[in-house]
């Protein structure tokens, strides 16, 4: 199921053209991404809340890596998911979309790619 909240998130994102020039990755990311010098964003299921027979939540990282020289607009970006997580409806699944903070960021890897963090609370009925 978690793949299929991901996937949620990531559609909401991809259907407001949110997410373009970025590579998707899942769960992890490997060293050669790290390495590399592509933009990407990261789904993945960090936590969970309250959950009943009637509604789940759980808690999606979306974490934005970018390049050394996009530190500016990819702030931009990471504050235009937050707008548009915030005034989400449950169009692809969910219930509803909360985010769970504000954007996170950005800290640097040792190349000096910054990386963003924003956690989104995914309510279902369907877990």
């Amino acid at each position: 199921m978690s793949l299929t909240l991901l996937n949620r998130v990531r559609g909401l994102l991809d259907d407001n053209n949110l997410l373009d020039g970025y590579a998707v990755r899942y769960f992890r990311w490997t060293d050669a991404d790290i390495a590399g010098n592509t933009p990407f964003v990261l789904f993945r299921q960090s936590g969970s809340g309250e959950s009943n027979e009637l509604v789940q939540n759980t808690l999606v990282s979306v974490v934005l890596v970018a390049t050394p020289t996009t530190a500016v607009s990819a702030d931009a970006l990471m504050q235009s998911l937050l707008r548009w997580v915030r005034v989400s409806g449950g169009d692809t699944g969910s219930i509803r979309f909360d985010p769970a903070g504000t954007v996170v960021g950005p800290s640097y890897l040792e190349n000096g790619r910054p990386v963003f963090t924003l956690d989104v609370r995914v309510f279902t009925e369907d877990q």
